[in-house]
């Protein structure tokens, strides 16, 4: 239920990246900035309960990982079933973004070779 959006999710921002990569030359060094501030607004290694500005927890909420991570959490350390409205719009979000990588990787792979 939370590892088949996880693959989407992160298969269709590969598909994105991939083929972004090709024309933007420094996108590897844009990219470690963005993962660490991705990183940062995850609860991964702090609670989402942490005594948190209402701005952040906001801006926290709309990420997408933040579900998949309350969602591991809640299987894992409280032995329970994720929320169902939360995964059900994960679900949504990693089709989309698989749908839209895979679109997007596909239309630009034509000219990869004229650019490289």
């Amino acid at each position: 239920m939370l590892l088949v959006p996880q693959l989407l999710f992160t298969l269709g921002l590969c598909w994105f990246l991939a083929a972004l990569g090709v024309y933007m030359r420094d996108l590897g060094q844009i990219m470690a900035l963005v993962l660490t501030l991705w990183f940062f607004i995850t609860p991964i290694c702090y609670p989402e309960t942490a005594n948190l500005s209402p701005a952040i927890s906001a801006v926290m909420r709309q990420n997408p990982l933040y579900v998949l991570v309350r969602g591991y959490r809640a299987v894992f350390l409280e032995g329970h079933a994720p929320e169902f409205l939360p995964v059900v719009k994960l679900w949504a979000i990693a089709l989309a973004f698989f749908f839209l990588g895979h679109v997007w990787f596909y239309r630009l792979r034509k000219s990869f070779a004229d650019v490289i």
